[in-house]
């Protein structure tokens, strides 16, 4: 059966950086998530449209076909007595912290004095990425499975 939509699709995935260093992959069993949901990367989605369980191909995917290109107003500096106090703050720290439409995750993207300097872009924005993938299987997704990764997101299969 091909990749379409409303299909649930388990693959077996690396992502590399453009230096080839793996940043990610999809463990020790495979990933799964249903076309068409936008569940997975807008850019990865397309070009495994029509692939088979068994095929295997390389994508590598833009900035804007991947996480966006970086955005300076998504940077901001606030004042460390904005954090607990005498919480531990590092460069490269990650947490998450409501903003207006919900929750975000921000990095601590440097530390100056009384002020801390908050990334809300994801950690691979602006960069070219690479993904090896493996198509494992492809079958029709249940009612079920589409109404719960529409309502909960990707995470619910």
């Amino acid at each position: 059966m091909k990749i379409d939509d409303e299909r649930l699709v388990s693959l077996e995935y690396e992502l590399k950086d453009p230096q080839g260093t793996v940043l990610d992959d999809s463990g020790e069993k495979p990933y799964e998530y249903i076309q068409g949901t936008e569940s997975i990367l807008p850019g990865l989605e397309a070009a495994l449209e029509g692939a088979e369980p068994g095929d295997t191909f390389t994508v590598t995917l833009p900035p804007e076909k991947a996480f966006g290109e970086r955005q300076d107003d998504l940077m901001a500096r606030v004042p460390r007595e904005r954090f607990k106090e005498g919480q531990e703050l590092a460069v490269g720290m990650r947490f998450s912290g409501q903003v207006e439409g919900g929750e975000q995750i921000f990095t601590i993207a440097g530390i100056e004095g009384d002020q801390v300097t908050l990334d809300a872009n994801h950690p691979l924005a602006g960069m070219t990425v690479t993904f090896e993938v493996e198509i494992k299987d492809v079958r029709e997704a249940t009612e079920q499975e589409i109404a719960r990764v529409r309502r909960e997101g990707p995470e619910a299969l």
